[in-house]
């Protein structure tokens, strides 16, 4: 009976096992069964295999030690997982419970919602959008809310000011810090709401609505937004700004100080762009009769043109080049590669001023660019 013992308990801790990793065991089922026939049939139909399984008594009895050993530290370990998953599921069906009894909502209602330790303090949080799809045309928008709930709270956090919220929750890890993006939707652009949780508390980004946040996947500590404006053509007729243009401002994580800036951008003139680019790009780009308006250069290498045309009409048409010093080439709003063909817009050294890192660029001789 003990060769039967041991069987069962092997074969029990493996089943185990595999339903911790979330591995369906019931294919196991009948091979089980077969072990366990097998075994009581072998026990039974001979005398000899009797004598023999009597004579290894002690290695048995050595074995059964070894197995129990070697089960307590395997159940320790699931009942380690079990219990993390345990404690995991029960704090979502909690904020879940708190977030429908404080909104008036029902399950039903409840569009995205994630749950997790969002500033490792080993107590975790949940964000959730509450609402409804507003309409088959944009079926990823909701018309709805956004929520945090903790163990001490459960508050509304945004209220869309477009034509919706989009219905997926985002996060992005920069440095240290999770962040849990809200994309707030409009007809033609987008503002990122941004929220990251300390000490059990949801605080709104220093970047949080400057644009539409995207992530850089060939670097985790890298970020951009896409700046929304109308600054194409100050219109003669009109009297004012028109003309919807999108332009990508770049973000870094310094793992000196912990903190998040902007790569900004210094001021310099024509000579020091010829002087880092080996040629002299502002005459070759601005036709004869247009003017330059500004001329920066920013920390990930990336030189701005700004100069504007004035028109037949007296309309003044605004334009930029951006040029990769890095790379030797042109780039486009979206940051790839492109012709030489002037882009629409005006670009500022800097998007959000407060988090601005202007490197110092030196020119030729003893020139040495700083800030704006």
């Amino acid at each position: 009976m003990k060769k039967r013992f041991l069987i069962l308990t092997v074969t029990t801790l493996t089943l185990l096992s595999l339903t911790a990793c979330g591995i369906n065991t019931s294919i196991f089922n009948k091979d089980s069964d077969t072990d366990e026939t097998e075994t009581v049939e072998d026990n039974d139909s001979d005398a000899e295999e009797t004598e023999a399984a009597k004579s290894s008594d002690s290695n048995s009895e050595a074995d059964n030690a070894e197995s129990n050993e070697s089960s307590d530290q395997n159940n320790s370990g699931i009942e380690a997982s079990e219990s993390e998953s345990s404690t995991s599921e029960k704090s979502a069906s909690e904020y879940l419970k708190k977030l429908l009894d404080t909104s008036g909502s029902s399950k039903q209602d409840i569009v995205s919602f994630i749950c997790d330790d969002f500033d490792d303090d080993g107590k975790e949080e949940a964000f959730a959008i509450v609402g409804k799809n507003i309409d088959v045309d944009f079926d990823s928008v909701t018309d709805g809310t956004a929520w945090f709930v903790s163990e001490d709270k459960c508050e509304e956090i945004i209220v869309s000011g477009g034509m919706g919220l989009n219905k997926d929750i985002r996060t992005m890890t920069i440095g240290n810090t999770s962040y849990v993006l809200f994309d707030d939707m409009f007809v033609s652009e987008c503002y990122t709401h941004v929220y990251y949780v300390s000490d059990g508390q949801a605080h709104e980004a220093e970047f949080s609505c400057a644009g539409s946040v995207g992530t850089d996947g060939s670097d985790p500590d890298k970020f951009t937004i896409i700046d929304s404006s109308y600054d194409m053509s100050m219109d003669n007729e009109y009297g004012g700004m028109i003309g919807h243009t999108w332009k990508m401002y770049y973000f870094f994580y310094n793992s000196e100080d912990g903190q998040i800036y902007e790569y900004a951008g210094t001021t310099i003139d024509a000579d020091t762009v010829e002087f880092w680019c080996g040629r002299d790009l502002v005459t070759e780009m601005v036709p004869k009769g247009d003017t330059v308006d500004s001329i920066f250069m920013r920390g990930n290498g990336h030189i701005v043109i700004n100069y504007n045309h004035v028109d037949e009409y007296g309309s003044v048409n605004f334009y930029h080049y951006i040029y990769d010093q890095g790379e030797g080439y042109f780039i486009d709003d979206w940051g790839m590669k492109t012709g030489d063909e002037p882009l629409s817009g005006i670009y500022r050294s800097s998007l959000i001023p407060g988090m601005a890192s202007y490197p110092e660029v030196p020119g030729p001789g003893d020139t040495v660019w700083c800030g704006e």
